[in-house]
C-alpha cells in the first residue's frame, strides 16, 4: 500500500513533515539558548570580579584573592597550571579548557598596569546548571514530545481543513452532484466549473433535443411529400402538387433552422403575427398529412395579433393539433383566443402518468416518441410564455398565457 495515495495524505504528510521539522528547529535553538545563556553568566562573573580585582591592585598595589570561591588568582603565567598554559598558547578563543576528569575552566587575564599581567582561573562545572542538571534533559524530553503531539495534531487538523473542500469538489463530481458552496478563490474556481458543467450538460440536452426534434417535426411534411410522390406516380404532377411541394420545401427549411436555433441556444426573431391566420394554416396542414378530418370550433378575433416568432408559433400549433387528431376521444377541437392567452380544449379518455411536458413521457396508448408536449413547454418557455395542462373530466386543455 502506498504511503501516499490521495492528495489528502500527501498534504497531511507535508504539514506533519513541516510540524516536526519547526519542532525540531525550535527545540535546537532552545537548547542552544539555554547553553549560550550559561556561558554568558560565567564569562559576566569573571568579567565583574577582574574588573574589582584591577580596581583594587590599582590602589593598593596588591593583588587581593578573589571573593568568588571557584576562582582563583594567579599573579603570574608561571604559576598557573599546566593544561591552562598550554590553553594560553594554543590561544583559544573562548578561553575554556575541559580536562580528562570532567572538569570545566574558565581563565581571563589581568591588566595589572607596566605590562603585567595576572590571570583568574575558575573551575565553573559546579555553575553549570545545564549540563549538570539530569531534569533539564527530562524537562527537555517532555517538551519534545509535547511538542510533537502538538505540532502532528495541529498538522493533521490544519491538513484537514485545507484539503477538505477538494475532497468535497472530487466526492461531487464522482457522485455527478452539484458542487459544493465554498469560500475565497476555491469558491470561485467551484462556481466557474458548475457553471462549464452547468452549459455543457445544457448543450448536450439541446443537441439530444436536436435529434428527436427534427424526428418528430418533420414526420408531418414527409409524409405530405410520400403522398405526393404517390399521387405523381399515378397522375403526373400537377400545378397545385408543384405548388404544395414548394410550400413543404419551405415549412422543412424553416423547421430545421428553428430546431437549429433552439438547439444552439440562439435568439429568434419576433413579429407581430395573426393568430387566427396561422391557427387556420396548422389545421389544414394537419389534416391533409394525416388525412383525416377535424371539426376546429374557433373562438378568436379576426385581427387579434401576437408578437413571436411566426415559425416557433407554428411548430407550437402543430403540435397541439396533432395532439388533439391523434388522441382525442372524437375529432372536436376548440380553439379560442384572447388577449390573456390561447386555450386548447378537446375530448381525451387517455390517463395520463407522470408529466407529459418532460421529455420522452407520453399516455400509456400513445405510439409517439413522447415529444410533441415536450416541445411545446420549450416553445412557450423560449416565447416567454405560461403554460399549462388539465387532464380531468375527460376533457384535455392546453392553456397558453400570453
Amino acid at each position: 500500500m502506498k504511503l501516499i495515495s490521495s492528495i489528502k495524505h500527501q498534504t497531511l504528510l507535508m504539514f506533519v513533515g513541516l510540524s516536526l521539522a519547526l519542532t525540531a528547529l525550535f527545540l535546537t535553538l532552545a537548547g542552544i539558548a539555554a547553553f549560550i545563556v550559561e556561558d554568558k553568566i560565567i564569562f559576566r562573573l569573571l568579567e565583574m570580579e577582574a574588573s574589582h580585582l584591577e580596581r583594587s591592585y590599582a590602589q593598593s598595589g596588591q593583588l587581593d584573592e578573589s571573593r568568588l570561591d571557584f576562582v582563583d588568582v594567579f599573579e603570574s603565567k608561571d604559576a598557573l597550571p599546566t593544561f591552562i598554559i598550554h590553553a594560553i598558547e594554543k590561544g583559544t578563543d573562548d578561553n575554556e579548557v575541559f580536562t580528562a576528569t570532567d572538569e570545566h575552566y574558565h581563565f581571563r587575564e589581568l591588566d595589572l598596569g607596566e605590562d603585567k599581567k595576572g590571570y583568574l582561573v575558575a573551575e565553573v562545572s559546579p555553575l553549570l546548571t545545564v549540563t549538570t542538571t539530569p531534569q533539564f534533559y527530562g524537562f527537555f524530553l517532555i517538551g519534545v514530545v509535547l511538542a510533537l503531539v502538538i505540532g502532528v495534531s495541529l498538522a493533521i487538523k490544519f491538513a484537514s481543513q485545507t484539503v477538505q473542500p477538494v475532497l468535497e469538489i472530487t466526492a461531487a463530481l464522482k457522485n455527478k452532484d452539484p458542487l459544493p458552496k465554498l469560500r475565497y478563490e476555491l469558491g470561485y474556481l467551484a462556481d466557474t466549473m458548475q457553471q462549464a458543467i452547468d452549459g455543457l450538460s445544457r448543450s448536450l440536452q439541446r443537441e439530444k433535443d436536436f435529434s428527436t426534434d427534427v424526428n418528430h417535426e418533420l414526420r408531418t411534411p414527409l409524409t405530405i411529400l410520400n403522398n405526393i410522390v404517390t399521387l405523381a406516380e399515378n397522375r403526373g404532377l400537377t400545378a397545385e402538387d408543384l405548388g404544395q411541394l414548394r410550400q413543404v420545401s419551405r415549412q422543412m427549411q424553416h423547421t430545421i433552422d428553428v430546431l437549429f436555433a433552439l438547439a444552439r441556444a440562439e435568439s429568434l426573431d419576433k413579429q407581430p403575427c395573426l393568430l387566427k391566420s396561422h391557427v387556420e394554416q396548422n389545421i389544414m396542414q394537419c389534416m391533409a398529412a394525416k388525412r383525416m378530418s377535424l371539426d376546429v370550433e374557433l373562438v378568436i378575433d379576426d385581427s387579434m395579433m401576437v408578437t413571436c416568432n411566426p415559425v416557433l408559433l407554428d411548430l407550437l400549433l402543430t403540435n397541439l393539433i396533432n395532439n388533439a387528431i391523434t388522441h382525442g376521444a372524437n375529432e372536436v377541437l376548440r380553439i379560442q383566443a384572447s388577449e390573456k392567452g390561447i386555450a386548447f380544449h378537446n375530448r381525451s379518455t387517455a390517463s395520463l402518468s407522470g408529466d407529459v411536458t418532460q421529455r420522452g413521457i407520453k399516455g400509456k396508448d400513445s405510439e409517439g416518441i413522447g415529444q410533441g408536449l415536450y416541445l411545446v413547454t420549450r416553445i412557450a418557455e423560449l416565447l416567454g410564455w405560461q403554460y399549462r395542462i388539465e387532464n380531468a373530466d375527460a376533457q384535455f386543455s392546453v392553456y397558453i398565457s400570453l
